[in-house]
């Protein structure tokens, strides 16, 4: 009989209820599954306790998400605590603070529920974008911000950004200036490349903001990343290649070389060819055949061809492949250094086009008196650490913060991070402008770092740790870091295959800037656990029929389709064969599994399609793009059809759609005779009585634009108000004559409910 551990009730550890203590600057390091936002929550509710009033808190989160579940944590803990007995109540106090509980703490803990509530403001869990939006409105005209500014979603700030890069580009015709930088990059990168990069650009600004402040100018910036590449600003790609043709050749040698290659195999007979006749060729001829008298030295990754000349032909010469080598170091030298002149003149190119783009968007968005995310902290940031200012405004906020924690703190910019520090150094200043105890509490993991990330960089984590220690030291206060190492969601195994992974320090260089690594702990001691690698899936080749026409379609398996199938059915026989879950002692429930994936990319949808295709309960897609779901695809066309009647083929997307149900050969004899009119006229209006066109594609028939337009929007309401599968449309037909504004659809006997139509 196999022993099956009971599910214990979670204990805080002695790490969790040190970095709650609210009397303490606190560090935390926490991995995985350690339990970060019950000790954020923990430290909230303690210096509640301790009566500290909830405005003089303010906890940065990383998203709005996070927010809000440490919101919904901390009232439900506040809601419980208002309505325990008072046994229940000393019991769970004791717990939080590990201290006697005596009858005033208790009727705190009572009140601290509506306390909370009626705080001016509400209770300050908020994200670093929201802190920052909060503190402009509070000081508009010392962040030189007008008063009731807007603030930009992602949309409006793309599109904003999208008429400023077209404005540049436009005006960017002239040889030198913006033509000449825009010529430079479009030789580099492509059309679609090219907004990824303006947009890399733009969520960098408050780099290159500082670097152009720092280098007094564009100009000036652009000069010091040429000497910091080593590139004269005179020499260009053309030049390098010109030097490497015409400059350090041993051409005695290499032509003796190519001689002893000719009588070679086949492979030194090409190789002899094309170095004969590239050193047969004038210095024009030498510079237009470079690239491939470079690839017959190196390869496409640019390194040097390990064989340069086969043994056979050695034995001849033994001293060409020496001669070769040498050449061929010479070349990767040439190519290396036509590179490095390359990336100096391409950023100095994106610097000049970005700066111009960036100015332009900026112009833009102070026309209309609205900020983006990224200004947000910019602002704000400039707001607390200009000299001329700060000292009010931190001076302001003195009397209004008195902790401070900073969650998720691996993913926040130095930018933010200038943020947060400016509003904790006045801490450890010895007397502020209140004479009470105020503290730092920090959580975050490097190894969870989302990279790159609105700016995040994981470095600047370990930076700032260091700092705050500095001050506090210096204030006497100090700063006690707390790692937490136990894992309250994995079982010991997986730790353990974690663990001996990252053991190997070139692996653990990718995660952590720490030296030694930390083993994990199981809070989970006795569970089962399995790790399994499965083998590689790739990709495999549709099979070929030699007789197929060139323009036959054969789909490839895909490795993620492949790999989803397998999964699912691995999952279909668990639950079939009733395989026993250990942790719970029964049989498998397709609720007691997840599926991880690194994004919700084309993995993600053949997985959800896979476990449907088996039969397997799932959740389904928990985010998804609206626009891009076929349902709404469907009812764009048909919005794009009543805009342009005109448009065949969007006309012939919404009579294939569900809308209209056609397939191809109804489609293709609705399409015969059309001649060179428009098929609505043509075709749909002149057999709309008949069978070639369905009943619910009769709404297309009216010629008259509004009553195509009416009966298209009544068709979008139907399909809103019916509780079925889009297949299962019947007749659309108008209540009466005028009542445009309502309507009902008949579907396999179901009445949909009539809806107005504003």
């Amino acid at each position: 009989m196999t022993v099956v551990p009971a599910l214990v009730r979670r204990e805080k550890s002695p790490a969790q209820f040190a970095a709650g203590n609210p009397a303490q600057n606190v560090w935390v390091a926490a991995s995985a599954g350690s339990g970060k936002t019950s000790v954020l929550v923990d430290r909230l509710l303690r210096l509640l306790l301790e009566g500290v009033p909830p405005h003089r808190l303010l906890c940065l989160t990383f998203t709005k998400a996070a927010a809000a579940e440490m919101s919904d944590r901390l009232f439900r803990e506040l809601g419980r605590w208002a309505v325990q007995s008072d046994q229940a109540l000393t019991a769970t106090l004791e717990e939080t603070i590990s201290a006697p509980v005596d009858e005033a703490r208790r009727d705190l803990a009572r009140r601290l529920f509506a306390r909370v509530l009626e705080t001016p403001g509400g209770l300050r869990i908020q994200t670093i974008h929201g802190f920052c939006e909060s503190l402009l409105a509070r000081f508009p005209l010392e962040a030189g911000q007008p008063p009731n500014f807007d603030v930009l979603d992602e949309r409006q700030a793309f599109d904003l950004l999208a008429g400023a890069r077209d404005g540049v580009l436009l005006e960017a015709d002239d040889e030198d200036g913006l033509g000449a930088a825009l010529t430079t990059i479009s030789d580099r990168i492509g059309e679609l490349r090219f907004l990824d990069v303006v947009n890399r650009l733009v969520g960098e600004r408050g780099r290159i903001d500082r670097l152009i402040a720092r280098h007094g100018g564009v100009q000036n910036l652009v000069g010091a990343t040429f000497a910091t590449l080593g590139v004269d600003p005179t020499e260009t790609e053309a030049s390098v290649i010109e030097a490497a043709c015409d400059g350090g050749i041993n051409e005695p040698g290499l032509r003796a070389a190519a001689d002893v290659l000719l009588q070679g195999s086949k492979t030194d007979v090409a190789r002899g060819e094309r170095l004969a006749a590239w050193l047969r060729a004038s210095l024009e001829d030498r510079i237009d055949g470079f690239d491939g008298y470079t690839s017959a030295h190196l390869t496409n990754d640019g390194a040097i061809r390990k064989t340069l000349i086969t043994k056979g032909s050695q034995a001849r010469m033994p001293e060409a492949e020496y001669i070769l080598k040498k050449e061929a170091a010479r070349i990767l030298a040439a190519s290396e250094r036509r590179k490095t002149v390359n990336v100096a003149i391409g950023t100095a190119a994106l610097l000049e086009l970005g700066d111009a783009i960036l100015t332009r968007y900026q112009d833009a968005k102070r026309a209309c008196n609205a900020l983006d995310y990224d200004d947000l902290i910019l602002r704000a940031r400039a707001l607390l650490t200009q000299r001329s200012i700060a000292p009010w405004v931190l001076y302001k906020l003195d009397g209004g913060i008195d902790h401070i924690l900073v969650d998720e703190a691996q993913d926040t910019s130095p930018e933010q991070w200038e943020v947060v520090f400016a509003l904790a150094e006045e801490f450890f200043a010895g007397v502020g402008a209140r004479d009470t105890l105020r503290t730092v509490f920090v959580v975050g993991d490097e190894k969870q770092s989302i990279y790159s990330f609105q700016g995040a960089d994981p470095k600047a984590f370990e930076e700032m740790r260091g700092l705050f220690e500095e001050r506090a030291a210096g204030a006497g206060t100090g700063l006690q870091e707390v790692p937490l190492l136990t894992s309250y969601r994995s079982v010991p195994v997986v730790l353990e295959f974690v663990d001996r992974v990252f053991r190997d320090e070139a692996v653990r260089e990718g995660v952590t800037f720490e030296d030694d690594w930390h083993p994990h702990t199981a809070f989970r001691e006795g569970f089962g656990g399995l790790v399994e690698v499965w083998p590689t899936i790739t990709a495999s080749d549709p099979e070929k029929i030699p007789w197929d026409t060139p323009l036959h379609q054969v789909l490839a398996s895909s490795a993620e389709a492949k790999l989803a199938i397998r999964i699912a059915r691995t999952i279909k026989h668990w639950i079939d064969d009733g395989e026993i879950l250990a942790a719970r002692n029964r049989a498998i429930r397709p609720e007691d599994i997840m599926i991880l994936v690194r994004r919700r990319g084309l993995f993600f949808e053949e997985m959800v399609l896979a476990l449907k295709k088996e039969g397997v309960p799932v959740a389904g897609a928990d985010r998804m793009i609206l626009t891009k779901q076929l349902v709404i695809e469907d009812l764009v066309a048909l919005g794009r059809f009543v805009l342009l009647p005109e448009d065949d083929l969007t006309l012939a997307a919404v009579l294939k759609g569900p809308l209209c149900g056609l397939d191809d050969a109804a489609l293709v004899r609705s399409c015969r005779g059309a001649g060179e009119s428009n098929l609505v006229g043509d075709t749909t209006r002149a057999r709309r009585r008949s069978s070639a066109v369905p009943a619910c594609a009769r709404f297309l028939a009216p010629c008259d634009e509004s009553r195509r337009s009416r009966h298209a929007i009544r068709l979008l309401c139907g399909c809103l108000g019916v509780g079925r599968t889009w297949k299962t449309l019947g007749t659309l037909r108008p209540r009466s004559r005028g009542s445009h504004g309502r309507i009902h659809v008949a579907c396999t006997g179901v009445r949909a409910r009539p809806h107005a139509v504003s």
